[in-house]
């Protein structure tokens, strides 16, 4: 099976994500990831955690093993979406396991991202 690195969060409707932001998320065609995003399936790690983690020699566990804090939430993603940027702030990273233990039990994927 593959290991998703870089998915996305769930994403809860909040009023306070400003409608500039959330028009600017949407005209940058993030109104398409929308449905992929509430359904759960997915969910988005933060990359500067990802960076954090590698540096302090950590290993990239399973999705479900994860800490609450590797993750990003709806909002903190539209947040990001920069007014002048020309894509949306989300990539995708994925590579199978190297053990049907553990995706990456030396870090050895995490390392090379």
């Amino acid at each position: 099976s593959l290991q998703s690195v870089l998915t996305i969060s769930t994403p809860p409707r909040r009023p306070d994500l400003g409608e500039r932001k959330l028009a600017e998320w949407r005209k940058k065609g993030g109104g398409d990831l929308e449905p992929v995003l509430a359904s759960g399936a997915v969910a988005l790690l933060d990359a500067q955690w990802i960076i954090s983690h590698a540096e302090a020699g950590g290993v990239l566990a399973h999705r479900q093993a994860l800490p609450k804090e590797a993750f990003l939430s709806f909002a903190d993603l539209v947040e990001a979406t920069g007014e002048y940027d020309l894509w949306l702030p989300v990539g995708a990273l994925s590579y199978p396991w190297l053990t049907k233990d553990h995706p990456d039990p030396l870090g050895a994927n995490l390392a090379r991202v």
